[in-house]
């Protein structure tokens, strides 16, 4: 017995008097704790929690005493324990302690803890220092009017921008804000949980064997992203605000799929065929002649049918949780009546109205369409379907139907203008899609945000570490750096890298950016990652690029830096791709198949030891992608039940609610490149086509690469390798590239006309200027060019200049060199040297009067 108080005399005590005395030696306790101002400063005492009869805050409170003692593994908000017959002023001070400790907030949360499991009748409320009072006086009296034996508990309000409900082993519904799964919110999505993850469960069922076996409770968390969300590789913390009672969850399985006839929009009878396999086996299909009238459909609305099926006799709409309170009250499993259905249009499985329909046995359907008459199937559990006929003969999931097709190319689609760096966490829904959708329709559309995501991710990655390759490929040519800034455009390569700064004077200041590709070390390599959430090109484009990316990284490379495996993981992506476009032309089960090997073979992706898209996503996302079964029946993958993994969780949801509501990204663009044509353009030219055909000046380069070459200049194009030196040197055509006037290239630009050509005069090549047909110009035409090669410009005489002129022959196969290089000189006598100018003109006028003599 308690030291406190003995209870010595028992002969004339009742069992009631006996609870009733120990009852009140405890309601004394927590008296003298009043009276001694200890409740001013703590409220959650043992005096104080032996009087707590709610089984939400019990639970709660137990677990927070054994996370305070290290053992918890999930954090939790401050807590304070309020008893209905505290006064004021204690729940001021416990107000004060919270927004003490939490100084960047200025709520807290007033919940409402009855003494059993009420599922949100009795509301909680956000107060304030200004309604703190009035909003506590209103709420304890409605418990202590409706509840007496509860208690109140007063947390920090933390503004979530998600929540979810879980039961542990089972599966987590998350929703948009702090309670959008028990009132019903928007966004809402069902994540799959390791079900051998026992972490959660036995820690729960060690702190109170009785109230916390396995099936019989589940947990509120909530989660706070931050505005950095796409880009960040961590999640914030995920808190747990709830432990409570709750009757078993109805398993969740992918929706059934079934038959309906367009013509009048119902659900027909699947006809079958028996049909003989090659192994000599009988076997029933579905009549592929008969089927090709109708549409495959897919079972889309949430809810619960106990007996499989139900004609709806009573209808009874859920509104709100103040209508829970009558439902409580009238509907049970006793009292139902025949025929009653619960119609939820704002529900989910982990709705509080759901929770007493899975006590009760009640029908529950998430729709604002179920009316009097009508007939309901359960096809699989969860998922229901109205059969007006009695005709559906529930086949099995099927993830290539019209609609979810449909679905998953809307995915795709939308991949293209919102792509974001941690979309790679979508993979969990890719996966879904294609086996244990628990998500409908929105696992497909998910599903083509994630290959969407992967498709860029590659290219954004090979397109990254092309930078390097002025510095590191060996035999980069002058084209590299002008592809890269042609692909986005000068604009908007001049718009990503433009940065704002301080001054001196600690005032903003725009630093303007370059038009062209960024290249070599440093951070650049985030220019490339930003681009790809701007660039709109389709599959095709994004494959052919990759298609150059692995033709770059083939060759030039050192050993140490991996261009090898640079053009490997660059040809994963080829193959997604490829993959994408023939799923896309051909959307069946087999090239599903296709499309699942490439998208896994492409997750396994690595480059020197390391995840591929590790620069800004963490593999944990693909880590928890999916489920894998090794020999001994042992499961790793999905989420499990850790704080780091459910906080991912979290994040997952909230990139996958932005990828669903959200808009396209700022500042999108459509390329003025043609990438297909450009690419198509690149397929073949070596070092032998650009040494004849300037990239910067020749007409037969597309516009877009030439402009982009001459914006690079020559130090973008010429490397210091082999193609910048020597008999291999490859010209970049600019007019002022002092390389290109070391090695005795002459670049003009015709007066008239927009044509660039170049002439490339160098003694190791001297069939270009030498070696014609039979039908040559004159000697002192091949003289005078040789003396414009040597730079010996005033050794070239009026008179010379033109019998050289004159000395031209058109059937020359050096022709256009040739007159090219004349006129190129001539050009930039009439703008140094007038006289001689005046001289070739007179030469000229006295020829044509011979001619006409």
């Amino acid at each position: 017995m308690s030291n406190d108080k003995a209870y010595d005399d028992l002969q004339g005590l009742t069992a009631a008097d006996l609870f009733e005395n120990i009852y009140t030696d405890m309601k004394t306790k927590v008296q003298v704790e009043r009276d001694t101002g200890q409740t001013q400063k703590e409220t959650v005492t043992k005096s104080r929690i032996d009087l707590v009869r709610s089984q939400k805050a019990k639970s709660l409170l137990q677990y927070i005493a054994s996370f305070n003692a290290g053992t918890g593994k999930w954090k939790v908000p401050m807590t304070e324990v309020l008893l209905l017959d505290d006064d004021y002023t204690v729940v001021e001070q416990a107000f004060k302690r919270i927004m003490l400790k939490h100084r960047n907030h200025e709520m807290a949360f007033l919940r409402a803890c009855p003494e059993h499991a009420r599922h949100g009748v009795l509301e909680s409320v956000e107060v304030t220092a200004d309604n703190l009072q009035e909003r506590w006086t209103s709420l304890n009296a409605k418990m202590i009017a409706n509840d007496p034996n509860g208690c109140l508990i007063l947390q920090p309000f933390i503004p979530a921008t998600s929540s979810c409900v879980l039961g542990p082993q089972g599966y987590a519904s998350v929703a948009k804000g702090h309670d959008g799964i028990t009132a019903g919110g928007d966004g809402l999505l069902y994540f799959s949980l390791n079900p051998q993850d026992t972490l959660m469960s036995d820690h729960f069922y060690s702190l109170n064997p009785k109230k916390h076996k396995l099936g019989e409770y589940e947990v509120e968390m909530v989660y706070e992203t931050d505005a950095a969300f796409r880009r960040n590789f961590k999640a914030k913390d995920a808190y747990l605000t709830q432990i409570r009672g709750s009757p078993p969850h109805v398993p969740r399985h992918p929706p059934f799929t079934y038959y309906l006839d367009p013509s009048t929009r119902r659900p027909i009878a699947t006809q079958y065929i028996d049909v003989i396999t090659p192994s000599g086996e009988k076997k029933t299909i579905v009549d592929e002649t008969w089927a090709e009238d109708y549409t495959k459909m897919t079972a889309d609305i949430d809810g619960q049918i106990p007996s499989g099926a139900v004609e709806v006799k009573h209808v009874w709409t859920a509104t709100g949780l103040e209508q829970v309170a009558w439902l409580e009250e009238k509907i049970t499993k006793e009292t139902m009546p025949e025929g009653f259905v619960i119609a939820h249009p704002t529900g989910s499985m982990m709705s509080h109205i759901c929770a007493h329909a899975r006590q009760h046995e009640i029908p529950y359907i998430v729709s604002d369409d179920v009316q009097v008459g009508d007939y309901w199937v359960e096809g699989s559990p969860s998922w229901l379907v109205k059969d007006p006929d009695r005709v559906i003969l529930p086949m099995p999931y099927d993830p290539c139907t019209e609609e979810y097709i449909r679905r998953f190319n809307a995915g795709l689609d939308n991949s293209l203008v919102q792509w974001q760096r941690q979309q790679g966490w979508l993979a969990h829904f890719f996966h879904q899609w294609a086996g244990l959708n628990i998500n409908g329709t929105s696992a497909p559309f998910l599903a083509g945000g994630f290959v969407g995501w992967m498709t860029k991710a590659f290219l954004a990655v090979c397109l990254g570490e092309m930078r390097h390759a002025p510095s590191y490929k060996k035999d980069a040519m002058v084209d590299i750096m002008p592809v890269l800034t042609a692909l986005m455009g000068p604009d908007n390569w001049e718009d990503i890298t433009t940065v704002t700064t301080v001054d001196d004077n600690g005032n903003p200041k725009i630093v303007n950016g370059k038009p062209t590709a960024p290249y070599g070390g440093g951070p650049s390599r985030k220019h490339y990652y930003a681009m790809m959430e701007r660039v709109n090109v389709g599959f095709l484009e994004q494959k052919m690029a990759l298609q150059w990316c692995k033709k770059q990284f083939n060759t030039g490379w050192s050993p140490q830096y991996g261009g090898k495996n640079w053009a490997i993981c660059a040809d994963l992506g080829v193959k997604v791709c490829d993959a994408v476009i023939a799923f896309q032309k051909n959307p069946s089960n087999g090239m599903l198949k296709e499309l699942i090997g490439a998208v896994n073979a492409a997750k396994n992706a690595e480059h020197n030891n390391g995840f591929l898209f590790g620069k800004f996503l963490t593999k944990k996302a693909f880590d928890y992608s999916s489920s894998h079964t090794d020999r001994d029946g042992n499961i790793t993958g999905l989420f499990n039940h850790s704080p780091e993994s459910l906080s991912f969780m979290f994040k997952a949801y909230e990139i996958a609610a932005d990828f669903m509501h959200g808009e396209a990204n700022e500042k999108c663009f459509v390329p003025d490149t043609d990438w297909v044509s450009m690419f198509d353009f690149l397929r073949g030219k070596g070092a032998a086509y650009w040494r004849n055909t300037f990239i910067a000046s020749h007409s037969e380069v597309p516009l877009e690469l030439r402009e982009a070459a001459v914006l690079c200049g020559p130090k973008m194009m010429h490397h210091g390798n082999k193609w910048s030196q020597g008999e291999n040197f490859i010209p970049c055509g600019i007019e002022t590239c002092e390389e290109c006037k070391k090695h005795d290239v002459v670049v003009m630009k015709l007066k008239y006309g927009e044509d660039v050509h170049g002439l490339l005069l160098t003694p190791q090549y001297p069939s270009v200027f030498l070696a014609g047909s039979k039908q040559k110009s004159s000697t002192i035409t091949y003289a005078v060019a040789q003396l414009l090669r040597e730079r010996s410009y005033d050794k070239v005489s009026a008179r010379m200049w033109v019998s050289a002129w004159n000395g031209l022959n058109n059937a020359d196969q050096v022709y256009p060199l040739l007159s090219n290089v004349l006129t190129k000189f001539a050009k930039n006598q009439l703008a140094d040297d007038q006289e001689w100018m005046d001289e070739v003109l007179k030469l000229t006028k006295e020829i044509d009067t011979e001619v006409v003599e």
